[in-house]
């Protein structure tokens, strides 16, 4: 053993002392009773402790920070290695290999054994977690939406590539990735009320981040490391200020339908069920659901018609299909009654009349713009960068209209994935923040009794996406108005601080469901803090997490201000390859 380096078993004597050797006392004269000196740790962060000569031992009020970041476990030897006898001064470490990071997800730093006290281990999602599904739930403030942002950040630094849901301009700001800290770049995007100093605002911005991010072991290099591997496109559905996105198809058919039919005709059912009650709503925004029962399965007749005998329903050519077949219907029955029966001539002819309306007007802003294609979504000039497409949806102007892009797009996926094949490693995140909605029948993915078009396509992405390796990533502040069973295929929870107990005995309840086990959960769920998470991992255990600080800049974003995150060139770019070229789908007309 070497006279500067002493092997310490880790044994707490009482709990407030650690038993030294003899080796060690022989360091410091007998005539002092107590001697104070200094460790520091494997990353430079000094601590002071007392050592007791008269018992040998150390008392442990100095090392209780070290004890939090470094979890010794009993049988481990501590190793004090003398580095200058004049101050005196030790380098303190475990006696075991110190070895890389984990290759996951950076996304905070763990709580001690008692999820009491932070720590400065560093907490990492496994990557591979992402295919079994994410689940993010904490109210307004405690910072979920920054938790899965988190994620996406992560996501790209590992190359994977992400479609993300928008629902509030909050997500699109993942774009915004600074060079640097300086002020100049947070000038533009800082919110400075009338009155107040802007200089005085902004400098305050700057420093705050730099603080935060210094706090997690995060800097610039980091922050460009990102900024160079992320290439951000925003697109928007009806027009609006980002890249035109058209669901120019509402009732077609996915390419590969002849051996869905035959493979998976429950989902075909499901699919064509979707599309006709969204499109339905969109025909008939003023009628309640329950009253538009007829049409929607009347629709669903021919649409399924269609489908099965390969008439192409795409663009406003297959609407006009439609049209036709509505006054002149291609099938003699549904359920066992003729359609003469079934549904009268006049409500056919007024059926006929709005689809007429959704060709012409405003409704003809579904038609403009790039396919709602996932491979045309996830391209981009360069094979470099990993492709993060947000589609914004904050300025559809109803519920109904997000609901429509939000299940043409779960189908979209499901079709993008089946056609990619199987594979075992994340090839695509797909994150939505709030997808309990304004709850209720507003919901996306609400509970039961509530059955929104949205949820059967986001159901099929949770049972079906994982041996594609598609991940989603789920996040609500309303834990009550969300749909449990479907969400029992996420095995990774993240529940940050719920304000009722309504909302934890509706945890509680989802965990069960879910047959997820957490001792203790109503005290640890009372206990969190502000951008704490208590995550409930696939493969590692439950932790308590600080989240960490976002490398973009958090803000939330207005119409105007979404249009500034494209870089002009991509969209030129796309203008160029997609919507400036004739297609059978839609009207590629650019106003």
């Amino acid at each position: 053993m070497s006279r500067n380096k002493f092997y310490i078993p880790w044994k707490i004597g009482k709990g407030t002392s650690l038993k030294m050797t003899e080796e060690f006392s022989s360091l410091f004269p007998e005539t002092r009773k107590e001697v104070s000196f200094i460790v520091q740790d494997q990353n430079g962060q000094k601590f002071s402790v007392i050592y007791n000569h008269e018992n040998n031992e150390i008392l442990m009020q100095g090392l209780i920070s070290w004890v939090r970041n470094y979890d010794p476990t009993a049988g481990t030897n501590l190793i004090f290695e003398l580095l200058d006898p004049e101050q005196p001064l030790f380098r303190l470490a475990l006696d075991k290999e110190i070895l890389p990071p984990p290759d996951g997800l950076y996304l905070g730093k763990s709580k001690d054994q008692l999820d009491t006290y932070p720590t400065d281990k560093k907490f990492f999602l496994p990557v591979q977690d992402l295919v079994t599904h994410v689940f993010i739930c904490g109210v307004t403030g405690t910072g979920k939406t920054v938790m899965g942002k988190s994620i996406i950040e992560e996501a790209i630094l590992k190359g994977i590539p992400s479609i993300i849901v928008d629902l509030k301009g909050d997500l699109s700001s993942l774009g915004l990735i600074f060079s640097s800290l300086d002020e100049s770049e947070f000038a533009p995007w800082v919110e400075v009320q009338p009155r107040q100093n802007q200089q005085a605002i902004i400098q305050s911005e700057v420093e705050l981040y730099k603080e935060k991010l210094a706090a997690f072991g995060l800097s610039t290099t980091d922050m460009e490391q990102l900024r160079n591997k992320a290439s951000f496109a925003v697109f928007t559905p009806k027009a609006g200020k980002g890249i035109p996105l058209a669901i120019a198809s509402p009732l077609a058919a996915p390419p590969d339908i002849a051996e869905l039919i035959e493979t998976d005709y429950d989902t075909v059912l499901s699919m064509i069920g979707a599309f006709s009650a969204t499109f339905i709503k969109t025909l008939f925004p003023e009628s309640k659901t329950k009253k538009l029962n007829e049409y929607k399965s009347f629709l669903e007749a021919i649409v399924l018609h269609c489908w099965k005998h390969g008439i192409d329903l795409q663009g406003q050519s297959g609407l006009y299909a439609i049209q036709d077949m509505i006054q002149s219907p291609p099938i003699q029955h549904i359920g066992g009654l003729r359609i003469d029966k079934f549904i009268k001539e006049k409500e056919r002819t007024e059926f006929a009349k709005r689809v007429a309306m959704c060709l012409s007007g405003e409704q003809q802003l579904w038609f403009k713009g790039i396919p709602l294609d996932i491979d045309k979504l996830l391209s981009r000039p360069s094979n470099d960068t990993v492709p993060i497409s947000i589609i914004n949806l904050r300025e559809l102007a109803t519920f109904d209209d997000q609901m429509h892009a939000l299940s043409h797009l779960t189908y979209a996926l499901y079709e993008w994935i089946r056609r990619k094949g199987e594979v075992r490693e994340p090839r695509l995140l797909f994150f939505i923040d709030e997808i309990a909605g304004g709850g209720g029948r507003n919901a996306f993915f609400p509970s039961h009794p509530y059955d929104p078009p949205s949820k059967s396509g986001l159901n099929v992405l949770l049972r079906k996406g994982r041996a594609f390796g598609l991940g989603c990533i789920f996040a609500t502040q309303n834990p009550g108005d969300v749909d449990y069973k479907g969400l029992s295929n996420c095995q990774t929870w993240m529940i940050s601080r719920l304000q009722t107990d309504r909302d934890r005995k509706k945890i509680r309840e989802g965990l069960s469901t879910a047959e997820i086990n957490i001792d203790s959960v109503d005290d640890k769920l009372r206990d969190l803090q502000p951008n704490e998470f208590l995550v409930r991992s696939k493969s590692g255990g439950t932790t308590v997490v600080q989240e960490r600080w976002l490398m973009s800049y958090h803000k939330t974003l207005s119409e105007s201000e979404v249009a500034k995150i494209n870089q002009p060139s991509l969209v030129e770019w796309f203008k160029e390859n997609y919507y400036s070229k004739p297609s059978t789908q839609q009207d590629t007309s650019i106003s």
